[in-house]
């Protein structure tokens, strides 16, 4: 997907408070409106599902599903309107439990009306795979052809294509879509050519981008789809990945790491207390990236820091994984919970939640170490790990507020890898040093000090390649 600053800069721009006033209220009575909001490299697209203006205030209060990814209330966000494909940058003003306001804004960013909700993205940047409609032919007779994608929506795409490949796209020619980027669809879908011109400029001519395809989609992209897909995006690597392909851990030391989850996961299915866990778990797993990546990054970070300390030995191994992965396991119904932290946190966006879900919050430690403490054979201490994984150690932490005289030493190894793990995840060029410097200011005495003085002390710096 292109970057919010190229999705608007290709719009014509238009500050009349008539038009304005206009695209509000005819966006107002449809349903396609969407906002989003980038942190860290990664989009969040949230469906509006009413739009409600205050002329009188000059404000639009828009409405979200109340399960809806928590919103940020520092940085800004884009809403795409339904009418004439307005898109415009704004401020949060309040957010609450499933809405958001945000003042009516001084300029709008527009083009052409379309029926469907469509969404563009750069030359080469996103692909979908076609191949040339024959009733006569089997598929395996055809061509695949990877094209670039232009725009897409539910009954339409754009796309560019070589010339080599023009002869297929002719205009009146059918089409089956097959995949959107590299997954494929449960069944191949049907589009006519509409129209077929030469792109405009040289540089794209010279990317093999020689013309620009419109389709109509006469099997509609199913929904689900176009949204795992368009919500995917262009991602950055992943955090988990970037990290084994770096020097922290050699590759001796990783098929372990591997060996030792699979063996701890096996365990852990086979124990009552944890299995409704686990298979919410498996569920998010298709629903969620945020929480199955945060375990897989915690449990490299936990095996480093410990391998730092020389704590690493087979019951280690076991306490980390099960920690990692059980740790924000009451949160997994809810998990839009998750990335919350800290009290801080809590109070930042706590206008988004309501009183059950900050209760949940709050009781997330101890009910994590009530499952543990409920399955006769989880590790050692463990329990006491997770009891204690939102703790600081000037008290400021929660759910006892105890200082770090009474967290234990494999409490602190956690609670100091789940902020390096944070670090990591937040922000795609996060580098040591910079949070080195952040965690000596905020994890003081005891053994805080020991781990973070041994991290200092390492070469190895977690740096990305």
């Amino acid at each position: 997907m292109t970057s919010s600053a190229a999705i608007i800069s290709s719009y014509q721009i238009s500050n009349s408070q008539q038009e304005i006033m206009e695209v509000m209220i005819k966006s107002a009575t449809a349903n396609q409106s969407i906002l989003w909001q980038t942190r860290a490299g990664h989009r969040t697209v949230y469906p509006v599902t009413e739009l409600n203006l205050d002329v009188a205030r000059k404000n639009i209060t828009l409405a979200l599903s109340p399960n809806s990814a928590l919103l940020s209330v520092n940085s800004p966000i884009y809403v795409k309107l339904a009418f004439r494909e307005t898109v415009f940058k704004g401020q949060l003003v309040k957010a609450m439990p499933g809405q958001v306001l945000v003042h009516l804004p001084e300029e709008i960013h527009w083009r052409d009306f379309r029926e469907n909700k469509r969404l563009h993205f750069r030359r080469g940047e996103r692909h979908v795979i076609t191949r040339p409609y024959f009733a006569h032919l089997r598929a395996d007779q055809l061509p695949s052809l990877k094209v670039s994608l232009r725009d897409i929506s539910e009954r339409g795409l754009g796309v560019y294509i070589s010339h080599e490949n023009a002869e297929f796209f002719k205009v009146g020619k059918f089409i089956e879509l097959t995949a959107l980027g590299d997954a494929g669809l449960m069944k191949p879908l049907l589009g006519h050519v509409m129209w077929i011109r030469r792109t405009d400029t040289k540089s794209e001519r010279d990317e093999g981008l020689d013309w620009r395809v419109g389709l109509k989609m006469l099997d509609p992209i199913p929904a689900a789809a176009l949204d795992g897909f368009n919500n995917g995006g262009q991602k950055s690597r992943k955090a988990t990945e970037a990290l084994l392909d770096s020097d922290i851990l050699s590759p001796e030391f990783q098929d372990m790491l591997q060996v030792e989850v699979e063996r701890t996961l096996k365990k852990m299915k086979q124990r009552p207390a944890l299995a409704k866990y686990l298979q919410q778990l498996e569920v998010l797993r298709g629903q969620d990236s945020y929480i199955t990546e945060h375990i897989q990054v915690l449990t490299v970070v936990c095996t480093f820091i410990a391998r730092t300390m020389s704590w690493v030995s087979e019951a280690s191994m076991e306490k980390f994984v099960y920690a990692a992965y059980m740790h924000d396991a009451p949160l997994f119904a809810h998990p839009r919970l998750a990335p919350l932290q800290s009290r801080t946190d809590l109070e930042t966006h706590k206008a988004q939640l309501s009183a059950e879900e900050i209760d949940l919050f709050f009781h997330a430690p101890d009910d994590a170490a009530k499952a543990a403490l409920a399955d006769s054979s989880a590790p050692p201490d463990v329990a006491s790990m997770l009891s204690m994984q939102k703790e600081l150690p000037d008290g400021s932490g929660f759910p006892r507020g105890i200082t770090q005289a009474k967290i234990t030493p494999m409490a602190a190894l956690f609670i100091i890898a789940h902020s390096l793990t944070d670090a990591i995840m937040e922000d795609s060029n996060w580098r040591m040093e910079e949070w080195l410097t952040k965690a000596k200011g905020r994890y003081k005495g005891g053994h805080f000090t020991k781990i973070l003085v041994a991290l200092d002390d390492v070469k190895i710096t977690l740096k990305r390649r």
